[in-house]
């Protein structure tokens, strides 16, 4: 038996959100930009960018659903982070509770527009 491992990416908004959520973006949440790679092996290991502007209830459920807390910490962006990932410095920071999580959740107040990277 076989087993072949290729990586998989895309930059495609809708497509990344699809590769990373594992259904299509429903009406409530408009995905701006999107890039996403999984490594070739027996896991599933990813990295996801994402900018979207998410409903209110769409953002409290996905809030709850990962158990995040707000995190008043200063934070940066990561060195591999494409052009368009550039959320403002006044923006809310959101973290999973699990230690050494790598994985950064930001909210614009202003916008309502979040910027998602996540590792796993």
């Amino acid at each position: 038996m076989l087993v072949s491992c290729s990586e998989s990416q895309t930059t495609d908004a809708n497509e990344s959100y699809t590769r990373w959520s594992g259904k299509k973006a429903t009406s409530d949440l408009k995905i701006h930009h999107g890039q996403y790679s999984q490594t070739g092996g027996l896991f599933k290991e990813y990295t996801l960018f994402l900018e979207l502007e998410p409903s209110d209830e769409w953002r409290d459920e996905f809030f709850k659903e990962n158990e995040l807390i707000a995190d008043d910490e200063d934070w940066s962006l990561p060195e591999d982070a494409p052009a368009w990932f550039n959320p403002d410095k006044n923006c809310k920071r959101w973290k999973s509770p699990q230690p050494f999580a790598e994985s950064l959740y930001l909210q614009d107040p202003a916008t309502g527009i979040m910027f998602i990277y996540e590792v796993q």
